[in-house]
């Protein structure tokens, strides 16, 4: 029998062949994801780990197939997305649970350490209003009920984080008559109504973002009864108008659709469940849709679309009905996604897939990275989850999604987000507003607000001298800038060279010039920048040369451009099933 080998060796095992079969690739033009299967098979039969290192062929080979024609999707790419320029790595935390002071600012500090901006914390109305409507006192501890919850928000903004509270579980007496379950929407919507504007109310600047309900699509989440898109909408109504009535700067974002193909009555697509949401009137009340792509049975580069599947490309169709409904401004944030590295000694079937620790740092790291490159109306995304604070729960499956121990032990994924999410940021392609956070603006600007400009505001040039600077992933660059007579001027540096855009109705580069009178409206400029750069990381400067009567940057177009043909990728995969297959056949006989 072969021997067995750490976790951590094999994950240094694939990591290492991963580049070896970059390297071959590039080399003999076989696809990469067919060359790692035939790689990682053979080292399968030298170091006795053939299941996992299958695994990974397998995810490797659908990843490669689904990209040989991949699936064309309109989800609207270019059009401006609000709340998409912040730090885009969430995580979901039980720090609501935690006891001591001690381990919530552990757990904070682990967290901002990584480099995450969010976390999304669950708010059970059952928690507070307790025995009575408008009681906010705990018997059990003659306090306030809202006392757990002050300590967390303070702490929050103390470790420079920021909170989305998912509030659900209606209090005993809320619940419709006979009802015991308390992940059921309450009897009366109003009641609902009137805690969240009580919980907008304190936190007022202090929790901005308000999410209502969590996987609605589902009966376990919706009173163990059918559900029912256009109730959740009546509640969401309530909930909305309540909330920004309260606050009007926060920010409210539907229930997270759980992935699934059901048709109902008890569970149902969340992809017709959005369809419905539509249908009964959802656009109006709400600033942030939700899913939650989790990776289950595949990777994170399994591009393939269906609706009677679920894939970490699960998104994907859900942006598509969102531009069917005229909704393309908003994002989708991802509320939940992961992979689970349940342990081989686990006794009963996965529910949610399986990977080994190291493959789910991998695959958690270039999920982030495929969204960051491909899917500009993706705001964030929260990872499930950050540690769960009582290792009785061990039993459960969903713990094996924690990036922490419940005695704060990292497990792989940490250290492989904490790589990507402290990395200096990048402007990703799609429209990026002008204050992403990957923009860094040095001299005299002010923000200046407009009602034309795409996300309401712009950054307006004081003086000459002022700048702004930073790096793009992609081949392109385009600056959305204000139009008009007298505008000033810019001198523009990509990756060290240097070329001149002069006035609202030029761009120089490299002796180039282009009319924009018929490419832009009567407000808006787009001034090219870069073209046909190599496709990856390049840094732009630009340094405001005359003021004139302004200079207003509304934003910038990233693209990617890359020609790609399918038929290496298709040799390699024929390749690279050969090659599976004859593994196999020779595993079979020892």
């Amino acid at each position: 029998m072969a021997g067995r080998h750490s976790d951590a060796q094999v994950g240094a095992i694939e990591s290492a062949w991963r580049v070896l079969c970059r390297t071959t690739a590039r080399a003999f033009g076989v696809g990469f994801g067919s060359c790692l299967v035939l790689a990682l098979v053979t080292l399968g039969l030298l170091a006795g780990q053939l299941a996992p290192l299958l695994r990974t062929a397998r995810h490797d080979v659908l990843a490669a197939w689904s990209q040989v024609n991949p699936p064309q999707a309109n989800t609207a790419d270019f059009v401006p997305i609000h709340f998409s320029s912040g730090n885009p790595y969430g995580v979901n935390t039980f720090l609501y649970q935690e006891v001591e002071d001690t381990k919530i600012r552990l757990s904070l500090a682990a967290i901002k350490s990584a480099g995450f901006g969010f976390i999304r914390e669950q708010v059970a109305w059952q928690e507070f209003e307790r025995g009575q409507k408008n009681s906010y006192w705990d018997e059990r501890w003659q306090r306030s009920s809202w006392t757990n919850l002050d300590r967390l928000v303070r702490l929050v903004q103390e470790y420079g984080l920021q909170m989305v509270a998912r509030v659900d579980y209606p209090p005993d007496w809320a619940l419709p008559p006979g009802q015991t379950w308390h992940a059921s929407p309450p009897a009366d919507f109003a009641d609902y109504g009137d805690f969240v504007y009580t919980l907008a109310s304190r936190y007022r600047g202090q929790i901005k973002y308000y999410q209502v309900w969590n996987e609605p699509n589902l009966t376990i989440e919706w009173g163990q009864k059918p559900v029912d898109p256009a109730e959740y909408v009546r509640l969401l109504r309530v909930a909305y108008q309540r909330i920004k009535e309260a606050d009007p700067q926060a920010v409210v974002i539907a229930a997270a659709l759980a992935p699934t193909i059901e048709q109902g009555p008890l569970n149902l697509s969340d992809l017709d469940y959005l369809r419905q949401m539509y249908e009964a009137g959802a656009k109006d009340y709400f600033d942030i849709a939700s899913v939650n792509p989790y990776g289950l049975r595949s990777g994170p580069d399994d591009r393939s679309l269906a609706a009677d599947d679920t894939n970490f490309s699960r998104p994907i169709q859900a942006r598509e009905i969102m531009v069917q409904y005229g909704d393309a401004a908003k994002p989708i944030w991802a509320s939940e996604t992961g992979w689970c590295a349940l342990p081989p000694e686990y006794p009963l079937p996965p529910e949610y897939g399986r990977t080994t620790l190291a493959q789910q740092g991998a695959y958690t790291a270039r999920g982030y990275e495929r969204v960051l490159r491909e899917w500009p109306w993706l705001g964030a995304m929260f990872l499930w989850h950050f540690r769960m604070v009582d290792n009785r729960l061990a039993s459960q499956q969903a713990y094996y999604f924690g990036i922490l121990g419940d005695d704060f032990s990292a497990n792989p994924v940490y250290e492989d987000l904490k790589a990507a999410a402290s990395a200096p940021p990048l402007l990703y392609p799609g429209f990026r507003q002008e204050d992403n956070r990957a923009l860094n603006y040095s001299g005299q600007w002010s923000v200046q607000g407009s009602s034309l400009a795409a996300g309401g505001a712009l950054e307006l040039a004081a003086s000459p001298g002022d700048r702004v600077s930073g790096r793009f992933w992609g081949s392109e660059l385009t600056l959305v800038a204000r139009r008009g007579p007298g505008a000033g001027s810019l001198r523009v540096t990509i990756d060290g060279l240097a070329s001149t855009t002069d006035g609202p109705l030029r761009a120089d580069g490299g002796g180039a010039s282009l009319d924009l009178q018929s490419r832009v409206d009567e407000w808006q400029a787009l001034l090219p920048l870069a073209r046909g750069l190599s496709l990856g990381e390049h840094a732009f400067d630009l340094e405001v040369v005359t003021v004139g009567q302004g200079v207003a940057i509304d934003g910038f177009l990233v693209e990617a451009q890359s020609e790609r043909s399918p038929l290496p990728l298709l040799i390699g995969l024929g390749l690279g099933l050969v090659a599976m297959f004859v593994v196999v056949r020779l595993s079979r006989r020892k």
